[in-house]
């Protein structure tokens, strides 16, 4: 596991460090030689470079708060919707505009930490748009019964083969499919298994069709005046 983790850091932080630095180099070299369009071009990808460093030592550092029990849960009872009405607000437009979202208007409230579930669904929401092709759309849907609130993230990317279907939550695994996307810690699975397990929740990945994966996450209906005992 220490070498798993180091190898990750040393390849996670030092590559997008590296691509910011020699961007930077090259505009300072150039100088006023540089013109405005190039100036931009060069910026908006060393804010890509930063924003995916930035990933990285967010996830790192998630890992080590679960592993070490410093996350603990603060529960309260909150409307599906709203989770995922702030997980949509925290991606890019390009993105947003790619996920469509089927919630029905009366679904049963959870009881659950709100930053760390839609920190979970974020992360399985960002993995269905990594592997989906651009062309193709991200489906969020929502369901329930009387015992569990379901959230379905749906994509139409590969598809996970069913040896892989329970290792894709270990972390620091990366599938077969991973060959064609930018590099990843191989992190967010894991945290987003961590944290539903952490509140009464379970998490499993099935197949789409015609093609791609669903992940499914399950929470607890609450049980209202139950969270004051």
């Amino acid at each position: 596991m220490k070498s798993t983790i180091i190898s990750s850091v040393s390849h996670e932080l030092k590559t997008p460090l590296a691509a910011a630095i020699a961007r930077v180099t090259a505009l300072l070299e150039e100088g006023e030689g540089c013109d405005a369009a190039q100036v931009r071009e060069e910026m908006a990808a060393i804010a890509e470079d930063l924003s995916r460093l930035n990933t990285a030592i967010v996830d790192l550092l998630d890992v080590s708060r679960l592993e070490s029990d410093a996350w603990k849960p603060q529960p309260e009872l909150y409307e599906i919707a709203e989770i995922l009405g702030t997980v949509s607000s925290k991606l890019s437009a390009e993105n947003r505009a790619r996920v469509d979202f089927d919630i029905p208007e009366s679904v049963p409230y959870v009881f659950v930490d709100f930053s760390q579930i839609a920190r979970a669904l974020a992360n399985i929401v960002e993995n269905a748009l990594l592997y989906s092709p651009a062309v193709e759309r991200v489906r969020v849907s929502v369901s329930s019964d009387a015992e569990d609130v379901v959230v379905a993230v749906e994509d139409r990317g590969p598809g996970i083969a069913d040896q892989e279907k329970e290792l894709v939550f270990g972390k620091f695994y990366r599938g077969a499919a991973s060959a064609a996307v930018p590099s990843g810690t191989g992190l967010g699975l894991a945290i987003a298994k961590e944290i539903v397990e952490s509140q009464g929740g379970r998490i499993l990945v099935e197949d789409a069709e015609p093609t791609g994966a669903r992940f499914v996450v399950s929470l607890p209906v609450a049980v209202i005046g139950a969270e004051a005992e």
